[in-house]
């Protein structure tokens, strides 16, 4: 497993044993990474209703209680538009979106109430949703943004 794993990452040790820097860097980037925006990839299942988006640019990933939408592409002019190719994401009125970072409001606190808040959105009438993003928001974000779609309970 530890083969697939190294593969997957492209980190691996050289016939010395050593993990040289450029690789061990690339590890603590994605540890990182997984520190704030893990909400995303542990314990969730990908989402199969689509084969992704068109542009490949998202992933998209499930919990009972979440959707996430993980964008590889950075998020420009204060927005990131998420198509799905004509499926219909899970996402209704009332729902809570939030980009997971390093200062988001909740990622590494108790405060249920900043949990709740989240980033303005809107779907249109062939599915295609658009998550308004402030820029601090983003800048604050490397390589991929998990973006956690809360559901309303009702």
């Amino acid at each position: 497993m530890i083969n697939v794993f190294t593969s997957l990452l492209d980190v691996g040790p050289t016939a010395e044993g050593e993990i040289i820097a450029p690789m061990a860097d690339n590890l603590l980037a994605a540890g990182k990474w997984l520190k704030y925006a893990g909400e995303c990839v542990y314990a969730t299942d990908y989402w199969y209703q689509t084969s992704q988006d068109p542009t490949g640019s998202f992933r998209f990933l499930t919990t009972p209680q979440t959707f996430c939408i993980v964008a590889f592409n950075k998020p420009t002019n204060g927005s990131v538009v998420v198509n799905a190719g004509g499926v219909v994401l899970p996402i209704q009125q009332g729902d809570a979106i939030r980009l997971l970072g390093p200062n988001s409001p909740g990622v590494f606190s108790d405060d249920t109430t900043a949990q709740t808040s989240g980033l303005e959105w809107r779907m249109d009438e062939d599915g295609v949703l658009t998550i308004d993003v402030p820029e601090d928001q983003v800048d604050q974000v490397d390589y991929a943004w998990a973006f956690q779609v809360s559901y309303a309970l009702f």
